[in-house]
């Protein structure tokens, strides 16, 4: 009983094992671009007044 399930899942592995890893992958994509970070400013922390209280549940 154990041969005939084992024998359906080793051929299974088997065959997807036979596949290129690297099928339809090129790595050559980016190749010639340059790339840049942006240069940002974070925003103003909010001042007290402008905060509302709020309940967030027993959860957090």
């Amino acid at each position: 009983m154990k041969n005939m399930l084992l024998l359906p899942c080793l051929l299974l592995l088997a065959a997807c094992a036979h596949q290129k890893a690297s099928q339809g992958f090129d790595s050559e994509f980016d190749g010639g671009k340059t790339w840049a970070e942006l240069q940002m400013q974070l925003p103003a922390y909010p001042k007290a007044g402008n905060l509302l209280p709020f309940d967030a549940g027993p959860a957090s």
